[in-house]
């Protein structure tokens, strides 16, 4: 299986091709990922890792549009970025982009905010996580009313990271 590990830095997922915009000892490919198209060609990747990247990047849409244009149909792609909530979010000035659980709803096919043109994803989960003891008392409930969470709770009760699992429909 052919993986693509976007923005990989030193934590390269085991087996797969990186790319990262800074040379490194697991970094395969030295590219500037606000530079599209990205040097692969269309329908190359079975899989895609992209964690903790997205928020850095200029051009979210453009940047979800190059992985599905690499991406082959029924891929899947790992997203995970900081939580709106979490104060790394907002603390790091390199972040450009605040994520909610619905921030993906935009390439997600049964969204009534699907971005047609682009690409069409299915969302096969989602996913907040919590630091300390939250991640084993709220996780499992906030995880069952997210959208309700983040309207009434999440600067309560911050969360730490979203993860999207996506699948390519091509």
């Amino acid at each position: 299986m052919k993986v693509l590990d976007i923005g990989c830095g030193s934590n390269k997922t085991p087996g797969a091709v990186g790319i990262d915009a800074r040379p490194g000892p697991n970094v395969d490919i030295v590219w500037d990922l606000d530079q599209r198209p990205w040097p692969f060609s269309g329908d190359e990747f079975e899989a895609a890792v992209c964690r903790h990247v997205l928020e850095h990047l200029q051009d979210v849409v453009g940047t979800m549009a190059e992985i599905y244009r690499i991406c082959r149909p029924g891929s899947l792609v790992l997203i995970q970025v900081p939580h709106f909530s979490n104060a790394y979010a907002f603390g790091d000035p390199t972040h450009r982009h605040f994520f909610s659980s619905r921030s993906m709803d935009r390439f997600i096919q049964d969204s009534s905010y699907h971005f047609r043109d682009q690409c069409r994803l299915t969302l096969v989960r989602k996913r907040l996580s919590f630091a300390g003891p939250g991640r084993y008392l709220i996780a499992p409930w906030a995880n069952r009313m997210l959208n309700w969470f983040e309207r009434h709770l999440a600067f309560i009760l911050p969360g730490q990271d979203l993860t999207f699992l996506l699948r390519v429909d091509k």
